[in-house]
């Protein structure tokens, strides 16, 4: 399942609401429902306040996160319900940033933003009970204000990352092509895609520039999608967008996995094919 786009409006018509139905966050399973039930949930109220509510998801998030999503869609209920009411200046955003990641997990700043607010004062007794409760999932919570009276209210939690499997229906696949011979092709065109980059991807991933890696990711991810590995072409065009906004740590090891990935797909057709792997 893919992360929604960098950066949209969560009152705008970008999503569909129907009536005014409350999202039941608790019931959220997995982080891209959580943030489509958070949307569905505040967007009516926003609208209602007249506050723009903003979300912004790093590129880098994997999708397939495990996790306790429904107390943590409580708690950031909390914090987005507290942040309707201290907006003053009608503006709300909420970051979803990877500061922190391996193989098995990625550590998430999930940072509810309030534009004019000058800090904590009687809402103490609003985040009273999320505190315990993120504490209790393993995370914790950082509540800061800057110079220009934006307050920062920011969840850090961390999530396990399962194995990838990677899912190809080669029967399905051989017969939509055609046969044999198609399939070879596809498998020699993703081979060939592979084999420009994939053994130098670190050296490409060392360099400081962003327009080869994302030809790179643009190229692998194409023929991807002739092999019908649709969920993971997806993963590598979404890498690829999020690099127009510039390189980070995270997005970088997010690269490696997603090449990783590809080379275990052709591993999968190379064993239906009569040929050898690269």
């Amino acid at each position: 399942m893919s992360l929604p786009p960098r950066l949209y409006a969560f009152h705008s018509t970008c999503m569909r609401i129907h009536g005014e139905r409350r999202a039941r966050v608790h019931r959220a399973s997995s982080l891209p429902d959580l943030l489509r039930r958070i949307g569905r949930r505040f967007s009516p109220q926003a609208r209602r306040m007249d506050t723009v509510l903003t979300l912004d998801v790093d590129p880098a998030l994997a999708a397939d996160l495990r996790g306790p999503f429904g107390p943590l869609g409580i708690v950031l209920a909390r914090i987005l319900d507290l942040a309707l009411h201290r907006a003053s200046e009608k503006k709300i955003s909420m970051h979803v940033d990877v500061v922190g990641d391996d193989t098995s997990s990625q550590l998430v700043h999930f940072t509810v933003t309030v534009f004019g607010d000058d800090g904590p004062s009687s809402d103490a007794a609003m985040l009273a009970d999320a505190a315990p409760l993120l504490h209790a999932l393993g995370g914790t919570l950082h509540d800061e204000t800057d110079e220009r009276r934006r307050r920062h209210l920011i969840v850090e939690l961390e999530f396990s990352l399962p194995p990838r499997s990677i899912d190809i229906d080669v029967a399905a696949l051989r017969k939509t092509l055609g046969g044999d011979e198609p399939l070879q092709h596809v498998v020699d065109a993703l081979e060939g895609a592979l084999k420009r980059d994939i053994h130098s991807l670190d050296a490409l991933l060392a360099e400081s520039g962003v327009a080869e890696l994302q030809a790179w990711l643009h190229r692998v991810s194409g023929v991807l999608g002739m092999a019908e590995a649709t969920e993971l072409a997806r993963t590598g065009l979404t890498l690829e967008h999020g690099l127009a906004h510039g390189r980070s740590e995270w997005l970088d090891n997010a690269v490696r996995r997603f090449g990783h990935d590809a080379g275990r797909v052709l591993d999968v057709l190379r064993a239906h094919v009569d040929t050898h792997r690269i």
